[in-house]
């Protein structure tokens, strides 16, 4: 729906073909029997930086709220320490509250990469971290986190998705970290980098973009409750 929206593709192009016999596909909302609202896929909704899309879901949607994430990661297995030990995620820009020995450790392996950019394209997912972050964020933190997160070893995992979804710590952002006490750590903006928010629909949860989306777009161009069989190319558009 938003690509039909934008200028990609001439009128004559714009036909949109839907299983169900509504808008969303896996980025829908159902209403339970009760009235809770469940969103289908929320980060199907990330706009992968394509400006037309964030474009088009604004225009379909009047009312937004936007919230900021408050994640926390246990890594008591750092601290020695009974029950479980909260940092802020992501981990890696909690470096300042590791035990100091770690915290050296990391901080040493972040100043060798801010004084010299990582050359060459990484293979695999533990590559872009080692080249990004060093070994010791590796090992204390990416490496179990993403055996744990996706059960697969970072070595299987290709490099490619990355883009935004890793942030990677600005030298400033660390400096003033590091400068803080355990007081000020305590209340400390630990930051997400490009995805600190996340935005939702006033009402009717995700699949109110498209619930809408469809009310304001052509008719014509829906065809609901319609199976893909296959495909034949014709034409491509540039």
């Amino acid at each position: 729906m938003v690509v039909a929206r934008s200028s990609l593709f001439p009128p004559s192009a714009k036909s949109l073909l839907l299983q169900e016999t509504y808008a969303g596909g896996l980025s829908c909302t159902v209403t339970d029997e009760k009235g809770f609202l469940w969103d289908m896929g929320g980060h199907i909704t990330f706009n992968h930086n394509f400006p037309y899309y964030e474009k088009a879901v604004k225009w379909a949607v009047d009312e937004w709220n936007s919230l900021h994430r408050n994640c926390m990661v246990d890594m008591n297995y750092l601290y020695d320490t009974a029950g479980i030990h909260l940092v802020p995620y992501p981990a890696q820009f909690a470096v300042p509250l590791f035990p100091e020995e770690v915290k050296q450790n990391c901080l040493k392996d972040l100043k060798e990469r801010y004084e010299k950019e990582p050359e060459g394209n990484p293979e695999n997912f533990e590559d872009w971290v080692l080249k990004h972050f060093g070994p010791t964020i590796l090992a204390v933190f990416s490496k179990p986190y993403t055996k744990k997160v996706w059960t697969v070893d970072p070595t299987k995992m290709s490099p490619n998705w990355v883009g935004t979804r890793v942030a990677k710590l600005p030298q400033q952002k660390l400096e003033e970290l590091c400068a803080m006490n355990q007081e000020e750590l305590a209340t400390a903006d630990f930051g997400w980098g490009p995805n600190s928010c996340f935005t939702f629909p006033t009402y009717g949860g995700t699949g109110n973009v498209w619930n809408s989306m469809t009310k304001k777009l052509p008719k014509d161009w829906f065809r609901f409750n319609s199976k893909v069989d296959s495909l034949r190319k014709i034409q491509k558009y540039d």
